[in-house]
């Protein structure tokens, strides 16, 4: 009976494990396809909180300033209408809002799928695992071969590690987008805080408006310049402030670049002058060399034609002394070689004679 209810335990782990296998093979052919774009949009989800909090900020500021922009134009026109930038911007911050926190549930609902699944073949997995324990303290003491079960129980384990690894990074996925979720709810709730006020403000800025439009035009004009004709010329003394400063701000930085290109020409005329006078002393040093080689070369010639000239004088001295030498050698030995010449003719003469005898 204990057999029988193991090997049902196996039986139902290995058609649970069955079942998941079969699950994420069909899973992971359409997941192939897919696979880049889920981990392009792990990457992107980070970047779009980012950019969807720059483009709240920037969207925003630039609702508000065209809103500004609006009120000026109000005021040039004589016209006192409201505008709708302020709604724009506030519902462009609650759709952005809205879509960036729709993605982060869908892809939480995804990773909740999957891990799901993980579990499932988790739990079969450990119940797998467990009746091979059981099977194996069983067989253990009935004497069976064990290499097979530790085999299947070291696979076993194997795929629980595997399956642990990928659950715990599941998690940590999930743990990530959960914080990037807070952060772009927070971003929201900031960003609409920020909204309200600037919709505060424009509207005391349009009650301003109000009251100073009313009060020009109840103004008595001893001029006799009309209230549109005041604005247009004072909207244009507004916009020649802006062209002198803009013209001042260019004019300060055509200075500066002046300034630093006459800074950068002093330091390439030191440079050149710095330059020139290394040239001017190279050139005198080697000036006073070539009159020092050529002092050297002068007295080297100077002492060549003096050595010559002793040479000859020595060579000339020679001569006379082996001239004279060779005359008292004559002298002295002249008669001893005519006597060694007969000596020796009278000696070839004789053995001659003996040779012609034999």
């Amino acid at each position: 009976m204990e057999d029988e209810g193991r090997q049902k335990k196996v039986e139902a782990g290995r058609v649970k494990f069955a079942a998941y296998l079969k699950k994420k093979n069909a899973s992971d052919q359409q997941s192939d396809q897919k696979k880049k774009k889920k981990i392009e949009n792990d990457s992107e989800n980070s970047k779009e909180m980012s950019v969807g909090v720059e483009s709240l900020d920037s969207s925003s500021l630039a609702s508000s300033l065209e809103y500004m922009e609006g009120i000026k134009f109000e005021i040039s026109g004589g016209t006192s209408g409201t505008t709708t930038t302020l709604d724009d911007s506030k519902q462009s911050i609650k759709d952005e809002g809205e879509v960036s926190s729709e993605r982060l549930q869908t892809r939480l609902k995804q990773l909740e799928d999957i891990l799901s699944g993980k579990e499932a073949a988790l739990e079969a997995a450990h119940e797998e695992l467990s009746a091979l324990k059981e099977i194996t303290s069983f067989d253990a003491s009935t004497g069976m071969l064990e290499t097979d079960y530790k085999n299947r129980f070291e696979e076993c384990h194997k795929r629980l590690l595997e399956f642990q690894e990928a659950v715990q990074h599941r998690e940590g996925i999930i743990s990530q987008l959960s914080s990037s979720l807070q952060q772009a709810i927070q971003s929201r709730d900031a960003l609409q805080l920020q909204g309200d006020q600037l919709a505060q403000e424009v509207a005391l800025l349009q009650c301003q408006l109000k009251a100073t439009t009313a009060l020009i035009q109840g103004h008595h004009w001893d001029t006799g310049i009309k209230p549109h004709d005041y604005l247009t010329l004072q909207n244009q003394l507004l916009a020649l402030e802006v062209a002198v400063t803009k013209n001042e701000s260019v004019i300060s930085n055509l200075n500066s670049v002046i300034k630093e290109n006459a800074s950068e020409l002093q330091c390439k005329s030191d440079d050149l002058e710095k330059k020139s006078q290394e040239l001017s002393q190279h050139k005198t040093k080697s000036a006073n060399e070539i009159q020092k080689l050529m002092r050297e070369v002068e007295e080297l010639h100077q002492k060549c034609a003096v050595m010559a000239s002793n040479n000859n004088s020595l060579m000339l001295e020679h001569e006379r002394q082996m001239a004279a030498l060779q005359s008292e050698l004559e002298e002295n030995f002249g008669l001893q070689l005519v006597h060694i010449k007969e000596e020796l003719r009278n000696q070839f003469d004789k053995e001659k004679a003996a040779l012609e005898r034999r």
